[in-house]
């Protein structure tokens, strides 16, 4: 035995009538899209109009010469951090420094012994001294 297939339960009209409601909610929808392109070209036109207007007043040398100005300020900004950000870290020895300090100290501690000895010495002592002194800038 051969089955048939089912019979469509819909008529030959509304199956019609349903392809002809598609067909009308295409057009509307392509109407709907020629009408939202038409809006978009407008904006787009009035858009392009303002903003013709706005670079009238905008002066492109004035605009390049405040840009030149910005980034030689940051090109002074760059170099005042770099000179504050050097690193002055100096590997140096405490024993060393110390010592350093020790011979400063003995050498200024000698230096006061010398012109305590020269103030208490008299004067004919001091002129002989000074004499002697002399006579060595002379023979060397």
């Amino acid at each position: 035995m051969i089955r048939r297939p089912p019979r469509s339960t819909q008529s030959r009209s509304s199956a019609a009538s349903d392809v002809y409601k598609r067909q009308v909610h295409g057009v509307a929808f392509t109407k709907e899209n020629i009408q939202n392109t038409i809006e978009m070209g407008r904006a787009m036109k009035e858009a392009n109009q303002v903003q013709k207007d706005l670079m009238k007043d905008l002066n492109m040398d004035e605009l390049e010469d405040i840009r030149d100005e910005m980034e030689e300020m940051m090109w002074d900004t760059q170099e005042v951090n770099d000179m504050l950000n050097r690193n002055y870290n100096m590997d140096v020895d405490d024993y060393e420094i110390e010592q350093e300090l020790k011979d400063l100290d003995d050498e200024m501690f000698i230096q006061a012994l010398n012109n305590k000895t020269e103030q208490n010495k008299p004067s004919y002592l001091s002129e002989i001294s000074s004499k002697k002194e002399k006579n060595k800038d002379i023979l060397s």
